[in-house]
């Protein structure tokens, strides 16, 4: 059911079944694809259909008919994009992740997504080298590489910082000055925990690790691996061979694509490969979030204590103040909470209330002192002279 632009009503039942293919296998393929993005998209909390009027979807549709996978069509951004690369960067990943939670096997996922990426990636010789030339508008489609060629060209790459997605480089966006402070500051809170804690390593510079059974690495702003982690973190890795027991990611939302990756993408693959909490920070409240892996490998929210405290499972003690992301108070300030005491400076504290302790004995003895002179004058006695 859809409305016109004045408004009038209309309703379509249609039924048809898969749309016929040159082989069985592809027939699958096209099925594999379809449920993987109706159950994806199904599972959001907006649904498709809210962010796409029905003028939208029937200009899609026309645009489409006529210029196939080179159409443009507008999606669910309002953005407008060519269908081919529509398909390649973003459906392709979204039904993947769809078939995941039908617990499709990954073999499956990948055979039959993989008839669907090989029909749609350019097969004419002129468009090998990714650029289309569609006269006043260039369309570029991003290269497809190999694991190796990721880590031999792109890993220590000086001009940007990339990822790799099922064989596709992505690069990290940018994070705004409050989020970069906000981290900062849980940097700093984490580094007091592991002085007084030292039960685990964090790994900053963005170091990669790779997703099991994928060609996809991920870079995770803050990293965190466990002493007991079955694979150690060595003094002189590069990256990481195992995987991370807590990842924390500086939300970035220079683009739409960008913050949906660390909201959406990088929390179902950190879930999947066993990433056991998974932290957002960003100087939005409502975008800051944290995840806890349950016993089904599926994230749920870490339900805030009394006072808004999220206590860490993985970290045991180690915790913070939801609002303290935002007011950021100094180790000074930390010391005298209880919140953090345990672990923020504790020798410090430990000797200021050693010394607090003698500036009150001394007190006290000073207080009895004076108190035995007054009682030796009143007797007529003159303490001084009392040796």
């Amino acid at each position: 059911m859809g409305f016109d632009s004045n408004g009038t009503p209309h309703l379509r039942i249609e039924h048809r079944v898969m749309a016929a293919g040159p082989s069985v296998p592809d027939t699958i393929a096209n099925a594999a694809l379809f449920y993987g993005l109706v159950h994806f998209y199904g599972e959001q909390a907006v649904p498709p259909e809210a962010l796409l009027p029905f003028e939208r979807c029937r200009e899609n549709f026309y645009a489409a008919a006529q210029a196939g996978l080179m159409a443009k069509v507008v999606w669910l951004d309002g953005k407008s994009v060519v269908l081919r690369q529509l398909l390649l960067e973003e459906l392709l990943p979204l039904a993947r992740r769809g078939l995941e939670r039908l617990d499709i096997k990954r073999d499956d996922i990948e055979t039959y997504l993989g008839m669907i990426e090989a029909r749609v990636m350019p097969r004419l010789p002129w468009l090998f080298d990714g650029t289309l030339n569609l006269g006043d508008n260039m369309t570029t489609f991003p290269p497809k590489i190999s694991e190796t060629e990721y880590w031999e060209k792109y890993y220590d790459g000086q001009e940007a910082v990339y990822e790799l997605n099922n064989g596709y480089l992505e690069e990290k966006g940018e994070s705004d000055v409050l989020t970069i402070s906000m981290y900062k500051w849980f940097l700093e809170l984490l580094e007091h925990y592991f002085r007084s804690n030292p039960i685990a390593q964090s790994v900053l510079l963005e170091m990669g690790f790779q997703l099991s059974g994928k060609n996809e690495v991920r870079r995770p702003d803050l990293g965190i691996v466990l002493n007991d982690n079955p694979i150690p973190l060595l003094p002189h890795d590069k990256s990481y061979h195992g995987i991370y027991d807590m990842c924390i990611e500086a939300l970035s939302d220079s683009t739409t694509e960008i913050m949906e990756r660390d909201t959406i993408t990088k929390k179902d693959e950190y879930a999947q490969a066993g990433v056991k909490e998974y932290y957002i920070l960003d100087s939005r409240r409502e975008r800051t979030q944290f995840f806890r892996l349950n016993a089904r490998s599926v994230y749920t929210p870490i339900k805030p204590l009394k006072g808004g405290i999220i206590k860490s499972k993985v970290l045991p003690g180690f915790q913070f103040r939801f609002e303290d992301l935002f007011t950021k108070p100094s180790p000074d300030e930390m010391i005298n909470d209880k919140v953090y005491q345990d672990f923020v400076l504790p020798g410090y504290l430990k000797e200021k209330q050693a010394r607090q302790a003698e500036e009150r004995a001394r007190q006290k003895a000073e207080q009895r002192a004076e108190q035995l002179a007054a009682r030796l004058r009143s007797l007529g006695i003159d303490p001084d002279q009392v040796h």
